[in-house]
């Protein structure tokens, strides 16, 4: 069993999607990361964002534009943390 160290961090270098999470909610997120928000972004695009570390890795996870609403957030991190954190709700993309 992995044990994930997760720490919420004022910044992350660079935040792009690498991902996306499906079904899930605001409050399931704030729960398996242990903490709210804690960043807004971009105020026209972006509402909540969560900045945080895990075992020293830089992630990040945002609604963009209202995706929220969806129920639909970005991701940014290793894939392996997507996976282990939100199982089939994340979903990586592929770039070529």
């Amino acid at each position: 069993m992995i044990i994930f160290k997760i720490k919420p961090v004022d910044d992350v270098r660079e935040s792009h999607k690498q991902g996306q999470l499906n079904d899930v909610t605001k409050d399931q997120i704030n729960k398996i990361l242990g903490f709210i928000p804690n960043s807004t972004g971009d105020e026209d695009k972006v509402t909540a964002e969560w900045l945080f570390t895990v075992n020293g890795k830089e992630c990040s996870i945002w609604d963009y534009k209202g995706s929220a609403e969806y129920d639909t957030f970005s991701f940014c991190g290793p894939r392996e943390i997507g996976e282990a954190l939100f199982g089939i709700r994340f979903q990586p993309l592929y770039y070529r």
